[in-house]
C-alpha cells in the first residue's frame, strides 16, 4: 500500500505545493512542442521555468518545517553528476558551451528533485505519467497533421519522414516509444473502459508516427524493450496488454501504409488530408471498440454457463491475431517477408528497414565517433573538457572527415565532457536506479503499483539505451523526461520502501531553517540569474543583428555592448562588435576604434579559440582592416580546428598569397617571403596528412584530397620566391589537368603561368602577354604588376 507522507502545520498558512505541482506539470508537458529545447533561446527560458518552481518547492518543505532536502545514495550520486560539470569548467576548451552544459545538468537535477519531492502516492505517479503521454500524443498529432496538411510546424516533415516538434526522427521516434509504455501502464490501471480506450488510441498514434518516423534505431530497440516489460509486468496484465498493444500496432501499422508513401510528394499540399484524417478517426474508432469489444467479452467469459471450449476458441484467436501482428513487425523491420509486410506496413519503411545492418554509414560512423570521443578523453582524462567539447576539437581526432556536432552517443558525450570521472558517475546512476528497481520488485508490491514503477522503468531504459547511439539526451526535454523518470523511481522507493522512522523530519531549529532558506535563494538563483543574463544577451543580439543589417551602427554596437557584458563568453557577440567597430573606424579613419575592433577580436577567440565561424568571420574582419598578422592567425586556426578539410588548405593559400603581397607593397619583403614560403610548403602539409589517415570508410565526398587550389597557391608561392621553373611545372600540370575553376581562378591562374613563362623566356613576353589579353584582356595590367616582383 501507499504511504502518503506526514505533514507538519504550515508556517505563515502558505501551501506552495499546489503551484510547484502546477509548475512541475508545465515542466513535463511543453519541452518536446520547442524543438525538444535544442536551441539556446527555449533552453535557456525553460532555465528560468524550473528555477521558480524549484524554488516553490524548496520554499514549500521549509513551510512544513522539513530540512531534510536530500537524502539516498542515489540523490548524493546525481549531485556528484552535477560537480563533475562545475569540475569540467577548469580547463574548458568552449566556456560558454561549458557552462551552459552546467546549467542544463543543473536543471535537471531540479526536476529530478522536485519529482521526489511533489511525488507522495500513487496518484501523483499516474497524473505526472499522464501529463508526460499527452506531451507525446501531442507530438504525435503534430506529426500526423503536418504529414496530412493540416498542421503547419516548420520541418516537421522532412521527406518521406515524419519529425514532428523535435525535427529528428529518431528521437521522436524515442519519446514516443517511451510514452507507449507510460500509456501501456496507464491503460492496465485505469479503471473505466472508456479511458483505457483512450489511452489505447494514444498508443496507436504513437506507433504510427514510430513506424513513419523510419528510425531504424528505434524500430529494433522498441520490440526489445516490449519483451523486458512483459517479463517484469505481472503476470495477470500480461494478456490484455498484449492484445492492446497487438490492436494498436495492426491499426498503427495501416495508418502509416496510407500516409507515409505520399509524404514526399504530397506533403504541404492538403491533398493527403482526406485520406489521412479517414484512416486516422477510422483507427481511433476501431482501437476503441476493439478495447470495448475486449472487456465485454470478458464479462460475458466470466458468466458460468460459458462453456470451456468457448472461451478457448476465443483466446485462441486472440492469440492468432496477436501473432499475425507480431510476424507482420518482424517481417517488417527485418524485411524478411516483403510481400506479405508490404499489405500491412509502407514500402518506403520496408525498403528502410531492410537496411539495418552494421555495414550501413550511419552505424559505421557512430563506431567511428566512439572510438574519436575515446581518444579525446585519454589526452583529456581526468576533467574532460567541458560542455561542448566534443564540437570544438573533434575533428582533430577523427580518422575521416564527418561534421557532427554531437557525438551521437550520451556516455562518450560525458566522457569527452567530464573525463572517466564523469562517465564512472553516469554509470554509478544507472546501477543504483536499477538497483532500486529491483527492491522495488522484491518488495512484492501491489500489482497495479509494480506496473506503474515498472512502465516508468521500460520507458526510462529506452531513453537511457537509445542515447547510447543517437544525440537524444542532447536535447534539453529528453534530458528533462529521463531525469524525471528516475525521480519516480526515487519516489516510489521514499513512498513504498522507507519505514516510518525514515520517513520522520529532522528537528528543525532556527538556524537550520535560516541557513536552509538562504541555501535554496541561493539554489535557484544559481540556474535563474546566468539563464536570465544569457536570455537577455541574446535578445540584444538578436536586435544588434537588425541594426547591422540597417546599417545602423551606433544602435549595434549599443546593443553588442549589452549583450557581451551580460554574456561575456559567447564569442559571436564580441565577433559582431568588432566587425561594427571595423565598419566605423574604416569609415571614419578612426584608429581608436580599429584598435577597439582588435580588442574584440582578441576577445571573442579567447572566449571560444576553436569556434571554426567565429574564426572565418574575424579573419574576413581582420583582412577588411588590414590586420594581416591577425588574418593568417585565423587561417591558420581553420587548419588547426579542421584538418581534413581541404577547403580550409586553401584558405589559408589564399591568405599566405594576399598577406605577402600586402607586405611586399609595404617595403617589408623579408616578412612577405616568410608567408609565401608557408603557402609553398601547404601541398606537401596536406599530403603528410593524407598518408596517416584510413578514408577507406568515409564517402567519397568526405574524403580529404589534393585540390587544384592547394596546388595553384602552392605555384603561385614559388613564382613569388623566384623558383620559376618549378612554378611554370606546377601550373602547368594544373593547366593542362582540365580542372573546373572559375573564371576568377582561371584568370589568376593564367596571369602566374605566363609570368613564369616570361621569366623564364623573356624574349617570348610579347607573346605570353598577348595570349593573355585574348582570354583574359582586363588582367594584362595585374601580369604588368606580377612582373615587378622579384625584378
Amino acid at each position: 500500500m501507499a504511504h502518503n507522507t506526514e505533514s507538519r502545520p504550515l508556517l505563515l498558512n502558505l501551501n506552495l505545493r499546489v503551484f510547484a505541482y502546477a509548475g512541475l506539470v508545465l515542466l513535463l508537458f511543453y519541452p518536446p512542442f520547442l524543438r525538444g529545447l535544442f536551441f539556446t533561446p527555449e533552453l535557456l527560458a525553460t532555465h528560468l521555468v524550473t528555477s521558480v518552481v524549484f524554488a516553490l518547492c524548496w520554499y514549500d518543505k521549509l513551510l512544513r518545517r522539513d530540512v531534510v532536502f536530500f537524502k539516498g545514495t542515489l540523490d548524493y550520486l546525481l549531485i556528484a553528476f552535477v560537480a563533475t560539470y562545475v569540475f569540467s569548467l577548469f580547463g574548458a576548451v568552449n566556456m560558454r558551451g561549458a557552462v551552459g552544459e552546467l546549467l542544463k545538468v543543473i536543471n535537471y537535477f531540479m526536476v529530478y528533485w522536485i519529482v521526489v519531492q511533489i511525488v507522495r502516492q500513487e496518484k501523483d505517479i499516474k497524473t505526472l505519467y499522464r501529463v508526460v503521454f499527452l506531451s507525446a500524443v501531442g507530438v504525435a498529432v503534430i506529426g500526423l497533421g503536418a504529414a496530412a496538411g493540416i498542421v503547419k510546424y516548420p520541418a516537421a516533415v522532412v521527406g518521406s519522414r515524419i519529425y514532428s516538434t523535435l525535427q529528428y526522427p529518431n528521437t521522436t521516434a524515442t519519446f514516443l516509444a517511451l510514452g507507449t509504455f507510460l500509456g501501456f501502464g496507464l491503460l492496465n490501471t485505469a479503471r473505466t473502459t472508456l479511458v483505457r480506450a483512450a489511452y489505447a488510441a494514444g498508443n496507436m498514434l504513437l506507433i504510427a508516427v514510430i513506424v513513419t518516423s523510419q528510425s531504424r534505431g528505434s524500430w529494433f530497440l522498441y520490440p526489445i524493450v516490449l519483451i523486458l516489460f512483459f517479463i517484469g509486468m505481472p503476470k495477470n496484465f500480461r494478456f490484455y496488454t498484449a492484445f492492446s498493444l497487438a490492436v494498436c500496432l495492426g491499426v498503427g501499422l495501416q495508418a502509416a501504409r496510407v500516409i507515409q508513401p505520399h509524404l514526399k510528394e504530397l506533403q504541404g499540399t492538403g491533398a493527403l488530408r482526406g485520406p489521412a484524417l479517414k484512416y486516422l478517426l477510422a483507427g481511433i474508432i476501431i482501437v476503441i471498440l476493439a478495447h470495448w469489444l475486449y472487456d465485454f467479452i470478458i464479462s460475458w467469459l466470466e458468466r458460468k454457463q460459458v462453456q470451456a471450449r468457448t472461451r478457448k476458441a476465443l483466446g485462441g484467436g486472440v492469440i492468432a491475431y496477436a501473432l499475425i501482428v507480431l510476424f507482420v513487425y518482424v517481417g517488417y523491420t527485418a524485411q524478411a517477408v516483403p510481400t506479405v509486410a508490404a499489405q500491412f506496413a509502407p514500402s518506403d519503411a520496408l525498403k528502410r528497414a531492410g537496411s539495418i545492418n552494421n555495414q550501413a554509414y550511419s552505424y559505421l560512423a557512430r563506431i567511428d565517433m566512439a572510438n574519436t570521443a575515446l581518444r579525446m578523453a585519454l589526452d583529456y582524462p581526468v576533467n574532460g573538457l567541458g560542455g561542448a567539447g566534443w564540437d570544438a576539437l573533434y575533428h582533430q581526432y577523427q580518422p575521416y572527415l564527418m561534421f557532427s556536432s554531437e557525438t551521437h552517443n550520451y556516455p562518450a558525450k560525458v566522457l569527452v565532457e567530464t573525463g572517466f570521472i564523469g562517465l564512472m558517475v553516469l554509470l554509478g546512476i544507472w546501477f543504483l536506479w536499477g538497483q532500486n528497481l529491483y527492491r522495488l520488485w522484491r518488495e512484492d508490491l501491489d500489482e497495479q503499483t509494480w506496473l506503474l514503477v515498472w512502465a516508468g522503468g521500460a520507458a526510462a531504459a529506452t531513453l537511457g539505451i537509445h542515447s547510447i547511439f543517437d544525440f537524444d539526451l542532447s536535447m534539453g526535454a529528453m534530458g528533462i523526461v529521463l531525469w524525471f523518470l528516475w525521480g519516480i523511481t526515487r519516489a516510489a522507493v521514499k513512498i513504498y520502501l522507507s519505514n516510518k522512522q525514515d520517513r520522520q523530519k529532522a528537528a528543525t531549529t532556527s538556524r537550520k531553517m535560516l541557513f536552509a532558506a538562504v541555501g535554496g535563494f541561493i539554489a535557484a538563483g544559481l540556474l535563474f540569474i546566468p539563464a536570465a543574463c544569457f536570455y537577455t544577451a541574446g535578445l540584444r543580439s538578436a536586435e544588434a543583428a537588425q541594426a547591422m543589417k540597417q546599417r545602423n551602427w551606433v544602435l549595434a554596437e549599443r546593443k553588442l555592448l549589452t549583450a557581451t557584458a551580460l554574456d561575456p563568453f559567447t564569442a559571436s557577440y564580441a565577433a559582431d562588435l568588432a566587425h561594427v567597430y571595423t565598419i566605423k573606424g574604416m569609415a571614419a579613419n578612426d584608429p581608436e576604434q580599429i584598435s577597439l575592433a582588435e580588442k574584440y577580436s582578441e576577445r571573442a577567440v579567447s572566449s571560444e579559440p576553436y569556434n571554426y565561424q567565429v574564426r572565418l568571420r574575424l579573419l574576413t574582419i581582420s583582412l577588411l582592416s588590414g590586420r594581416i598578422e591577425s588574418s593568417v592567425n585565423d587561417a591558420e586556426s581553420l587548419v588547426l580546428h579542421n584538418p581534413l578539410d581541404e577547403h580550409n588548405f586553401e584558405i589559408l593559400g589564399k591568405v599566405y598569397i594576399t598577406a605577402g603581397h600586402y607586405l611586399y607593397q609595404k617595403g617589408q619583403k623579408e616578412k612577405a617571403e616568410l608567408y609565401w614560403t608557408k603557402a609553398s610548403g601547404l601541398r606537401q602539409q596536406l599530403e603528410q596528412k593524407l598518408q596517416t589517415l584510413d578514408q577507406s570508410k568515409a564517402p567519397q565526398k568526405n574524403r580529404l584530397e589534393l585540390t587544384s587550389l592547394v596546388s595553384l597557391y602552392e605555384g603561385e608561392a614559388a613564382y613569388l620566391l623566384g623558383d620559376y621553373h618549378r612554378a611554370a611545372g606546377i601550373l602547368e600540370e594544373i593547366d593542362n589537368s582540365g580542372a573546373v575553376l572559375t573564371r576568377s581562378l582561371s584568370g589568376e591562374l593564367a596571369v602566374y603561368l605566363n609570368a613564369a613563362r616570361t621569366k623564364i623566356s623573356p624574349d617570348k613576353a610579347e607573346i605570353y602577354s598577348e595570349v593573355l589579353l585574348k582570354s583574359y584582356p582586363e588582367l594584362v595590367l595585374e601580369l604588368q604588376k606580377i612582373l615587378k616582383i622579384g625584378s
